[in-house]
């Protein structure tokens, strides 16, 4: 290793922390985005699913209405309604489909004790 090299290597960087972060686009997480993760969250719990995938699945921009920000692109948001419509969809059809059980089930057990007595 040359001389120059040994010294380049010990020298400690030239620019500054904050001289760094102004070559650095940095944002801030709006309150939209941090409701999306709290209802993420939330669907996670309710369905057993993993919130790693609800996470990776968002997508966000940078606020039209404050550039500091990043929020949810309402896109997403569409295809996040979408989703949570279907689920809902799917799980009244299946309180339905339970109710419906239940109810046949209380037919047969009244049938049969109103059958067995008669005798």
């Amino acid at each position: 290793m040359s001389k120059k090299s040994k010294e380049q290597a010990a020298t400690p960087l030239e620019t500054s922390p904050s001289e760094a972060l102004a070559e650095k686009t940095v944002f801030k997480i709006s309150d939209d985005l941090i409701g999306m993760v709290r209802e993420l969250v939330q669907l996670s719990l309710l369905t057993g699913t993993n919130i790693v995938d609800h996470l990776r699945a968002v997508v966000v921009e940078v606020s039209a209405s404050d550039k500091r920000y990043v929020t949810v692109s309402p896109e997403y948001v569409d295809a996040y309604n979408e989703m949570i419509e279907k689920l809902n969809v799917e799980a009244e059809a299946k309180m339905q489909e339970m109710q419906n059980t239940l109810a046949q089930e209380i037919t047969v057990d009244t049938e049969d004790s109103s059958g067995g007595s008669s005798n």
